[in-house]
């Protein structure tokens, strides 16, 4: 299992600082693409170091970007190069995380990309930061009243605004320690905030108010239906704390596509128009037939098994014997359980098909040494009892299995499939239909 170490908390708090000091100080301003680049550069040789090559592939990217900028567009002054290729890598990277839950549905063997949609997330907060800051220095003197009175400015603050939440709230350790009541008391705090720049927005904003006021009320909406007093108790069992926030990741993008078609593409020429709308319609239309995907698999998936009862407790047939393959997980849905089926050597064993962590398909997972390894972010559990390694507290709950000729049988209890004394499985009766 992997662990957010103090040493990239303390990286990544050095860099904003950088990222955030560098237009505060002419000194520091007049060599900014300088700045930026050792601050990059400094950033992939930590991820050399810890031997991340993801990471060391995106600062890689965004170092060569940026030290290369001189070359790349001679013509704009250094300020207003630097914005853009900082502005257009943010909204590039923001793309590719919003790609990468639709197509891990419809290529399974992505699935391992997930593991690093957090880290280009959080990459992305920061490329959005250090495009912010740049603005904010150059063309606002550090005004906040001033930012949030202009429509451009104002969906800018939206997006980022929400990218801080959710990268401030991707940590581990922050997702497993504070409770759902505080993450609810966050939830409407951060909503409260939200619509207090909005409301100082409608006062100040002027004429473009009155055409912009509906995409703002929409957001309004939005955030309130998804909030812990708002959303249906069924889903909470999948959605809450963190999650219920790392929904806003819809309005984030909504925000950066009209700020960044009133910014910039909407005077462009019409190649440039077109390929911002294939690309937001790739990313919409992803979503939109990935869960329509999501819901026809879950369908298909979600077949009534034959009943069968069994020392007082009801037992469902899963298929066949031969339908469960050595060290190769199936997921099935019994009576609303998800389920991760495994045989590990010669053994049926039955987990819940959702990892404690963020919700991974265990059934997607490899077994190395008889531990399930969750293929989002590398949790591990054993497939016997579902328990984790024994340096950390986590579980994930374990079915009661019996094959029985050719049948295959599971009840839906977490107990030990020993729990009633038997040590061998001819000792029991057969299920009764």
């Amino acid at each position: 299992m992997k662990r957010t170490s103090k040493r990239i908390v303390l990286t990544l708090c050095a860099l904003i600082a950088g990222i955030i000091a560098i237009p505060f100080f002419p000194a520091l301003s007049e060599r900014s693409t300088l700045i930026f680049s050792l601050l990059l550069l400094g950033v992939l040789l930590y991820a050399v170091w810890e031997r991340a090559w993801v990471d060391v592939l995106l600062s890689a990217v965004a170092f060569a970007v940026i030290a290369g900028s001189p070359l790349l567009i001679p013509s704009l002054n250094q300020t207003t190069r630097l914005l853009s290729l900082f502005g257009l890598m943010a909204y590039l990277g923001l793309q590719a995380v919003l790609l990468i839950g639709p197509w891990t549905r419809f290529i399974p063997r992505l699935v391992w990309m997930y593991a690093y949609r957090r880290h280009l997330g959080v990459s992305v907060f920061l490329l959005a930061l250090a495009h912010a800051s740049l603005i904010f220095s150059s063309y606002f003197s550090y005004s906040i009243s001033t930012v949030l009175s202009y429509l451009l400015t104002m969906l800018g603050f939206t997006g980022l605004f929400i990218l801080l939440v959710l990268a401030a709230t991707s940590f581990d350790k922050l997702q497993k320690r504070v409770p759902l009541s505080r993450w609810k008391t966050l939830h409407h705090l951060l909503l409260v905030l939200f619509a207090s720049a909005v409301a100082y927005f409608f006062t100040n904003g002027g004429t473009a108010v009155e055409t912009s006021r509906w995409f703002f009320v929409l957001v309004l909406i939005y955030w309130t239906l998804i909030s812990p007093c708002a959303l249906p108790k069924r889903w909470l069992r999948f959605v809450n704390g963190w999650k219920q926030l790392h929904l806003l990741i819809y309005a984030a993008y909504a925000s950066v596509l009209i700020h960044v078609w009133t910014a910039r593409v909407s005077a462009e020429v019409p190649f440039k128009k077109a390929g911002f709308f294939a690309l937001a319609a790739l990313v919409i239309g992803s979503h939109i037939v990935g869960w329509i995907f999501f819901f026809i698999k879950r369908r298909q998936e979600r077949a009534r098994y034959p009943k069968r009862i069994w020392q007082g407790e009801d037992w469902y047939v899963i298929g066949r014997n031969t339908d469960v393959i050595e060290g190769v997980g199936r997921k099935l849905v019994v009576e609303k359980t998800d389920l991760a089926v495994f045989r590990y050597h010669g053994k049926v064993c039955a987990l819940l098909d959702r990892c404690p962590h963020q919700g991974g398909p265990l059934s997607q997972g490899k077994i190395v040494e008889g531990y399930v390894i969750c293929p989002w972010h590398g949790y591990q559990f054993d497939v016997e009892n579902g328990k984790g390694p024994a340096e950390f507290g986590d579980s994930v709950p374990r079915f009661k299995t019996v094959e029985w000729k050719n049948e295959v049988l599971v009840c839906l209890t977490s107990e030990s499939p020993q729990a009633h004394g038997c040590q061998e499985s001819h000792c029991c009766q057969r299920p009764q239909a």
